[in-house]
């Protein structure tokens, strides 16, 4: 998860700052709008594109649930159809903490302001104008609106001292529901408040939403100057609510500037296709890589031992009986579970009977089951451009001869020291270790030349059965 909201903020990043550099000192604010929106979700939905990089002679296994190196998968798991996962205790996540502690703080003051506009709405008269309402407030303010309602003071609009200008400029406002923009970037400022560039979403929101206003105004009234010397007489007024979109927000320079700057036809239309080739280098650069398998070869499992009658209602209710006082024993905690029933040679010899003599239906209910070894991993050689891209400590966590070791000893080692390469694609559950991210996208296993010949001499010779468990149905017999 850490990797995947850091491809989001610097996903995010790469589209505010080009929006800066390309797009906000140009006269195309319908297009700005909604790209600023647009890019506030589109970082999120990128990394989880998947692009193929290439092709490479690597193996690849999906783990979904849980890691466990490569030695102890081949004896405990059915790499093809089983998926093991260590049901964890109720610990409580420290950062998960904090971060439900913040996000509830904010949220708090996020439905406070609104309650404060629903009650300035409430408590004051209220005039309607089609399709827009006027709320009349007792206290000086510059005029500003949030949703379909436009707040003024009562005197100033009593006495006609609201130029129409203004008036204009709020209505643009209601009407091209500006509110519903600044409603979804204070949403996520709940709830991604550790991402920094939300504020300057916010800002450059904002500052569009008074060109759109501004743009309104001089189309309709074609006095740039008057309308400048306006702003700037409002500027001094108080400013408005966090929600709201207001006359006299942002006086800047560059709004000013951009009143009389014009922008050609040709010019908007290259500009607004540079978001194009824009999206493009973010898939590049932020997306899942992915791997083709050059080579076919694979995990083989041979063909699970069944019988056509299958096992007596005795035999699987002692089965059943063995199985569960296992569970127990170990807490009901699958991987400890196995591990006590293979250090009960009886027990499981006696299971593993009984299970040979199951048929299909029978076997595929089972919650804990056993298969005949699969046949060794093939042996591999390693290419000098994937070796180099095994260093990569972000994409890759590195085990050689079933060690944990950093990715830097590669240094030490040349592809042909390695008879064996195993890439797991980390899914779900298997991302966090006591919920907290692994750092990485891919589980790497190499073995050396030497240590894969042990390796494979030892599953050559191994005729006994391993022993695995399905995640689903061991976690439903938990809850019974």
């Amino acid at each position: 998860m850490t990797i995947y909201l850091i491809k989001v903020v610097l996903c995010s990043a790469l589209f505010l700052g080009c929006y800066f550099l390309l797009f906000q000192r140009e006269k195309t604010y319908r297009f700005n709008r909604f790209y600023l929106l647009s890019s506030l979700f589109v970082p999120f939905i990128i990394p989880l594109i998947e692009v193929e990089n290439g092709s490479t002679s690597i193996n690849i296994l999906q783990v979904e649930n849980v890691y466990m190196p490569l030695h102890e998968t081949i004896q405990t798991v059915n790499i093809n159809e089983m998926a093991v996962t260590e049901i964890q205790g109720s610990e409580i996540n420290p950062s998960l903490l904090i971060y439900v502690l913040v996000s509830s703080i904010l949220l708090f003051i996020f439905l406070k302001n609104i309650f404060v506009l629903i009650k300035e709405i409430q408590n004051n008269e209220k005039v309607v104008l089609g399709e827009i309402l006027i709320v009349l407030l007792d206290k000086k303010i510059t005029p500003y609106s949030f949703m379909k309602y436009v707040f003024v003071n009562r005197e100033d609009y009593e006495n006609l001292n609201i130029e129409k200008e203004v008036f204009l400029h709020e209505f643009t406002h209601v009407k091209q529901g500006h509110s519903i923009d600044i409603l979804i970037i204070e949403l996520m400022k709940v709830f991604l408040w550790f991402n920094p560039l939300l504020f300057f979403y916010k800002k450059a929101i904002q500052l569009n939403h008074e060109f759109l206003a501004d743009m309104a105004v001089i189309d309709t009234y074609e006095n740039v100057p008057n309308y400048q010397y306006l702003l700037i007489e409002k500027a001094s007024q108080p400013n408005c609510f966090l929600f709201t979109s207001s006359f006299n927000y942002s006086i800047t320079k560059q709004r000013l500037k951009m009143m009389t700057k014009s922008t050609s036809k040709t010019k908007a239309l290259l500009i607004t296709l540079a978001f194009v080739p824009l999206f493009a280098v973010a898939i590049m650069i932020f997306s899942t890589k992915i791997y083709a398998q050059k080579s076919s070869a694979k995990i083989e499992e041979k063909e699970l031992v069944s019988t056509q009658e299958g096992a007596s209602k005795e035999m699987m209710e002692r089965y059943n009986e063995l199985v569960m006082s296992h569970m127990k024993r170990s807490n009901m905690n699958g991987i400890k579970t196995i591990e006590s029933i293979n250090k009960k040679e009886k027990d499981k010899d006696l299971l593993v009977s009984i299970f040979m003599t199951m048929n299909k239906k029978q076997q595929e209910s089972q919650t804990i089951g056993f298969r005949t070894r699969p046949t060794p991993l093939p042996r591999i050689v390693v290419s000098d451009k994937d070796f180099e891209s095994y260093k990569n400590s972000i994409k890759y966590g590195l085990w050689i001869n079933s060690k944990k070791v950093k990715n830097s000893e590669l240094d030490k080692y040349k592809p042909s020291d390695f008879g064996q390469v195993f890439v797991s694609r980390l899914e779900g559950g298997a991302k966090y270790k006591n919920g907290v991210s692994r750092g990485y996208d891919f589980q790497l296993d190499m073995m050396t030349i030497d240590y894969y010949e042990k390796y494979r001499n030892e599953v050559l010779e191994d005729k006994s059965y391993m022993t695995y468990y399905k995640v689903d149905k061991f976690k439903r017999s938990v809850k019974n």
